[in-house]
């Protein structure tokens, strides 16, 4: 739907559209996040068009997706959105995929590229097309996270299809074609090369041993960013899908509560792994500690961990954050456990119980009230935790050696 829209409105020159609003049902592990970010759609947008008081959806509900959802949100440059940066136009590059690829309208990108001209050609039929070509540099600001991409070249070799070099690199054939534009699938020859962008985040960090006996290989550093502030940038190290799953979370908590405090995240692992000063565990990578959010503080809030027995939490943004790593069920969560002291358990049980949050939810979120030696729940009690969370994130799928 968002392509479709980026399309009409560079047919158009018009900056937004009016597409009809859709029916989506519910499917097996949606949650709301998941529908908003298929449909670019804002979570309150959602629950707004349909009336729902609560996050939980049903299998096979029927959800109202609102107008609104097919254009991206407007740009605000300020405190709190996603820096700058600059796109290079690969070949095959159209102006409405890389709308649709950093979430920006076309108005966005003509204000901040006045160079950009639309060229006109008439003849049989109207053309019209814009002024960019493969190697031109375009400065947009995103208002969606787009991971990094490493530029492969592929020599072909015999036997080799367009089909076959995709289906091996993970890509689409779509793809393919888009950056390869001169190759033909009937005119591949023996050693020309192929281009080929694939993600970077996920193929090369890895977690070995165990959390409190083993080291991080080529990990991944928290970069700086909108949100949060990393109290120690020397210790701020983890794999790729720790750093990922962070940053999501935060990014949920930014679209749920757009005027809460920057999140202070302390320490992950050192650059290699290993033992870290004041540690018993995040050796590997998958360890993070982090703050809790509060309630009447300055957006940048809090440089240090505060305690929650003398500042107000705001535990409506903080459940927010928790119930994005936890996922909808065990399968998709991306922690294994949350360390939190047993009588702040107790105070976010009975805050979320209060809510009206489901029964079910509940006993699977907190190890509270079945006593701080049970084994159960996600959030599980570890003394010395009543001032930050400790977040202990799964082992990487594809990591053979980590425990």
């Amino acid at each position: 739907m968002f392509k479709w829209l980026c399309m009409a409105l560079i047919a158009t020159g018009l900056v937004a559209g009016d597409a009809q609003a859709e029916t989506y049902v519910v499917k097996r592990g949606d949650n709301l996040t998941k529908i908003a970010k298929r449909f670019d759609c804002t979570v309150d947008a959602i629950r707004q068009a349909n009336g729902l008081t609560r996050d939980l959806v049903r299998l096979k509900q029927k959800l109202t997706i609102p107008r609104i959802c097919g254009a991206a949100p407007p740009v605000i440059t300020g405190e709190g959105h996603l820096p700058v940066i600059h796109h290079t136009v690969e070949g095959g590059d159209t102006l409405a995929s890389i709308c649709e690829t950093y979430g920006v309208t076309i108005a966005h990108v003509k204000e901040m590229n006045p160079q950009l001209k639309r060229r006109r050609k008439r003849g049989r039929r109207y053309k019209s097309k814009w002024s960019m070509k493969a190697g031109d540099h375009l400065q947009l600001q995103p208002t969606r996270r787009v991971k990094p991409k490493t530029k492969l070249l592929y020599r072909i070799s015999a036997g080799d299809n367009l089909t076959r070099i995709a289906r091996a690199h993970g890509v689409t054939l779509e793809q393919l074609k888009k950056w390869n534009p001169k190759k033909k699938s009937t005119r591949l020859r023996i050693g020309d090369q192929l281009t080929i962008l694939q993600e970077s985040t996920y193929s090369h960090s890895e977690a070995e041993g165990k959390p409190q006996a083993g080291k991080l290989v080529n990990g991944v550093q928290m970069p700086t960013g909108p949100g949060y502030y990393r109290r120690r940038p020397e210790r701020s190290w983890g794999t790729a899908e720790t750093i990922d799953a962070l940053l999501d979370a935060i990014d949920v908590v930014r679209s749920y509560h757009p005027n809460a405090h920057d999140l202070a995240i302390g320490d992950l692992s050192a650059e290699h792994g290993g033992k870290l000063a004041k540690h018993v565990s995040h050796q590997n990578g998958r360890d993070a500690d982090v703050g809790f959010y509060f309630k009447n503080l300055s957006r940048q809030g809090p440089r240090a961990f505060y305690r929650t027995s003398r500042h107000p939490v705001d535990f409506e943004t903080t459940w927010t954050f928790l119930k994005a790593l936890a996922g909808s069920s065990d399968a998709e969560s991306r922690v294994d456990y949350m360390f939190i002291s047993y009588d702040v358990q107790k105070r976010f049980y009975n805050w979320a119980k209060k809510r009206g949050e489901d029964a079910y939810l509940l006993e699977r979120m907190f190890q509270y009230p079945r006593g701080k030696r049970a084994m159960r729940g996600l959030i599980r009690h570890e003394p010395g935790h009543s001032n930050h969370i400790h977040i202990r994130f799964k082992c990487p799928r594809d990591d053979q050696h980590c425990v």
